[in-house]
């Protein structure tokens, strides 16, 4: 008896070449110890992505989690050049991240 020719078909994924990334991250209204996570998974996010550049919404508050954004990019491996956000995106209440030079 012959062997059954192989019928299966093959699977095609077309998987983009950067990692989808939305443009803003919004930590209002958490603590610090739920925020590091979220943080941290969405620079790793933006750093594979091809946005000029990305904004994270931390409010004023207490100033805590605008320190722990602004330290943790400081200390990041990806060397990011960040800046607070202008008056269109609103003030000191966020930080926006410079992913690629063309935005500054």
């Amino acid at each position: 008896m012959a062997p059954a020719a192989n019928t299966a078909k093959k699977l095609r994924v077309n998987t983009p070449d950067r990692a989808y990334c939305a443009p803003e991250l919004n930590l209002l209204g958490l603590r610090v110890d739920d925020a590091i996570p979220r943080l941290e998974e969405y620079i790793d996010l933006a750093s594979q992505s091809s946005l000029p550049s990305v904004r994270i919404v931390h409010g004023h508050g207490t100033g805590a989690l605008k320190r722990l954004v602004r330290e943790t990019l400081k200390g990041s491996a990806y060397g990011f050049k960040f800046r607070p956000g202008g008056k269109d995106e609103g003030g000191d209440g966020c930080t926006v991240i410079v992913l690629n030079s063309v935005d500054a």
